[in-house]
Formats: structure tokens, C-alpha cells, sequence
């Protein structure tokens, strides 16, 4: 008698408990909107960091660019004072 009677009571605190769960679930439609904003979320963070990624190696190649024009103005510059003579200005390249 006990036994049945803890038995019955078992079987009562599990269909509860799993109402109470099934109630705690989120719904499927919201659980789709998470996903999608979360996906969204990666993929905006994916195209900062990738349009980061590209002004950086764009400010690296016009620095390099700068640099090498340089040495190259004071290669013929060298050149120049090496003949004797100078440029007139320094637009003149």
C-alpha cells in the first residue's frame, strides 16, 4: 500500500515537473528569431572586422608607396648632386 501510494506520488511530482519544464521552454519561433539575430550578429562582426582587416592593409601599401617614392626622389636626387647639378623644385617629378 505504501508503495503505490509512493508510487502515485512519484508519478506526480514527474508529470509536474515536466509541465513545468514544457512551460519554461522557449517557443520555437522565438528560439528561430535568437538563432537569426545571433547569426546576424556574427556575420556583422565578421564584415567590421574584415573592412578593419582591409583599411589597415590599405594605409600599410600607401605608406609603403610614400616610402618608396621617397627613395626614389632621393636616388635621382643623389644622381643629381653626383653630376653636379640640382633640381629646380621638388614637384618637378
Amino acid at each position: 500500500m505504501a508503495s503505490s501510494a509512493w508510487a502515485e506520488q512519484q508519478v506526480r511530482e514527474m508529470s509536474l515537473r515536466a509541465r513545468q519544464l514544457s512551460k519554461a521552454k522557449t517557443d520555437p519561433e522565438e528560439e528561430r528569431r535568437l538563432l537569426a539575430r545571433q547569426r546576424q550578429a556574427s556575420l556583422d562582426q565578421v564584415e567590421t572586422v574584415t573592412k578593419r582587416h582591409l583599411l589597415v592593409l590599405k594605409k600599410r601599401d600607401l605608406a609603403r608607396k610614400r616610402q618608396e617614392e621617397a627613395s626614389q626622389k632621393d636616388i635621382i636626387k643623389q644622381l643629381l648632386a653626383a653630376e653636379g647639378l640640382e633640381l629646380e623644385d621638388e614637384n618637378a617629378l
